[in-house]
């Protein structure tokens, strides 16, 4: 069944793909087989609306692009599809694994039907469409903190590093490791991240400067802080208070920041991997500088989260009631589309900025366990045999 819902994806993605040409992958093959062939990695662009569009990752990611040198458009567009369509499914049967083993429901099927749930998902399918990287970063990570960290993986840490060296972003967890005292965990991705890097630094120093000294600081090369489609703190600020954004922005940032630590230390460290996974990943798409709507793919943990809450036997009636209704809001509103409906007033206010707002009501009601509870045997676990334990720490 996995490698039909496999194969399903491919398909959506093709169609998908045409809508916008996948344009950022367009932009990451372009730059890519300039730099390879003499010319400039952060000088190439691709005009799009009166813009030059040019790659906007550290010089690490361009050098495991590598090979979109060479390969011929056709081949560069299946594989980054396929990369997509494969990671799917690999994040949701880590996230949802637990729900399904504790209501003994068959897990390849729970994941089938919440990969078509993903189709009217606007992150999800704008990323697709576009053909970005955000779904294959998230798939490292939830690697490292939901397989490694909960048996304790000496080799723990090298998928955050990874991902933090092709995209900044990642490095959040880095931050949710130490938080929660896996500093072992911390140093193997902070020096992973660091050495690949630096590594990077050695192959292409010319690129390797100009990133870290100029482009990282120029958030006006990635697009204009101010556009709905940056649904950040930053890109809020910017459209209230456009002549103090940056000021309100890093207020804000500290605010989320200081919510995040208190639900974490309130719920003992978290136990429960998946919620501190969900609740690390909303920060990061709050206080990011820029957060497109592809990238709040991020928030999909959140949404397995309640789900799980929701169908949980030994959770009060009336908090699987309130888990259900923020699942089925906040599915729906990031269904919705409405972020790009103009209103006057309070409404364009609470459109322009919708899918911020859910991050927030995500980051503030999420549901968590107990510490006492989160390690409970599932009822009909005896049924499901050796190789379906439950590991350690698995949002239970």
């Amino acid at each position: 069944m996995i490698l039909a819902v496999v194969a399903f994806n491919m398909v959506y993605a093709h169609r998908v793909s045409l809508r916008h040409d996948s344009f950022d992958l367009q932009v990451y093959a372009g730059a890519v087989h300039s730099w390879w062939h003499g010319g400039s990695l952060y000088g190439y662009g691709l005009p799009d609306d009166g813009r030059s569009w040019g790659f906007t990752y550290p010089p690490f990611a361009a050098i495991i692009m590598g090979p979109m040198a060479v390969l011929p458009w056709p081949a560069i567009s299946t594989i980054q599809a396929f990369a997509s369509a494969a990671a799917t499914p690999l994040i949701l049967a880590l996230l949802l694994r637990w729900t399904a083993q504790r209501r003994v429901w068959w897990l390849p099927l729970v994941v089938a039907a919440a990969d078509v749930l993903l189709v009217p998902f606007e992150p999800w399918d704008s990323t697709l469409s576009y053909g970005q990287i955000n779904i294959l970063l998230l798939a490292l990570v939830a690697v490292d903190l939901l397989v490694a960290l909960p048996r304790r993986h000496v080799l723990t840490g090298i998928g955050i590093g990874v991902a933090t060296a092709v995209k900044l972003t990642p490095a959040i967890f880095i931050a949710y490791l130490l938080i929660i005292r896996e500093r072992r965990a911390a140093f193997t991705a902070a020096a992973t991240a660091a050495g690949v890097t630096l590594l990077s630094a050695v192959a292409a120093p010319h690129e390797s400067i100009d990133f870290w000294t100029s482009k990282l600081f120029d958030i006006q090369r990635i697009g204009e802080p101010s556009w709905t489609d940056n649904q950040s703190l930053n890109g809020t600020m910017h459209r209230v208070y456009p002549h103090g954004a940056t000021m309100f922005w890093v207020a804000a940032t500290a605010l989320v920041l200081a919510v995040w630590l208190w639900r974490v230390r309130r719920s003992g460290g978290l136990a429960d991997r998946v919620a501190g996974f969900a609740l690390a990943a909303i920060v990061a798409c709050l206080i990011s500088p820029m957060t497109w709507v592809y990238h709040l793919v991020w928030l999909i943990p959140a949404l397995a989260v309640l789900f799980d809450h929701a169908a949980a036997r030994d959770v009060p009636g009336r908090r699987r009631l309130v888990a259900l209704v923020g699942l089925l809001a906040a599915y729906g509103l990031l269904c919705s589309h409405l972020v790009w409906h103009t209103y006057n007033g309070l409404l364009g206010f609470l459109t322009a900025n919708l899918y911020v707002l859910v991050s927030l009501a995500l980051l503030i009601g999420l549901p968590l366990r107990p510490p006492g509870r989160q390690r409970a045997r599932p009822r009909g676990a005896h049924r499901l045999g050796r190789a379906s334990q439950p590991l350690e720490g698995v949002s239970a």
